[in-house]
């Protein structure tokens, strides 16, 4: 496995104004809804943690026809956010169609080729995580999803840094909770 081959290999194929787009895109949603299955699961978690510092609260969708309770609010002016690897789930499909269907932006990560034909409101991330019979690493989405935050980050300059926030939460929090936090 060479891990610089799959990072070399996405990058070749990856537009670099696309993460400062999918910023703009997440930025711009009234409500992200992430559907992660299986492994990426993972990635769902590192970007939830990252985007609540700058007041977007993800909703994470569930597979099966729990599915179906989560599009009925799905909007034109919210974004979903799709990991799709290995095979194309019928959740992930029939996401993409309702997305299609009502204009709502999608941000999709895979390694799959078929699924990067052309929508309008679609970004798709190409993410190589090797071949077929080998250890399929979540390194390079992972890679792909910190150049979608660090654009976050910096879109969304007017949020302050943690420590910041941290002082700003009232002077007693520190003394009601600091003892019960680990460290």
């Amino acid at each position: 496995m060479h891990f610089g081959n799959n990072t070399a290999k996405t990058l070749d194929r990856m537009d670099p104004a696309l993460p400062a787009r999918a910023a703009d895109l997440l930025l711009q949603a009234q409500h992200v809804y992430i559907y992660a299955p299986d492994a990426s699961c993972g990635l769902a978690s590192i970007f939830c943690y990252r985007a609540r510092r700058l007041g977007i609260q993800p909703v994470l969708l569930e597979g099966g026809s729990a599915i179906y309770e989560y599009m009925v609010n799905i909007t034109g002016n919210d974004l979903v956010l799709l990991f799709s690897f290995s095979r194309l789930l019928g959740e992930t499909r029939i996401l993409l169609n309702h997305c299609n269907k009502i204009n709502c932006p999608v941000i999709l990560f895979t390694d799959l080729f078929a699924t990067q034909e052309e929508m309008p409101s679609r970004l798709t991330f190409y993410c190589y995580r090797g071949e077929p019979n080998e250890y399929h690493s979540m390194t390079v989405p992972l890679l792909v999803l910190d150049l979608i935050i660090l654009n976050l980050m910096q879109q969304a300059k007017t949020v302050p840094p943690p420590a910041i926030i941290w002082r700003n939460c009232g002077p007693n929090m520190h003394r009601s909770y600091g003892d019960d936090l680990s460290h």
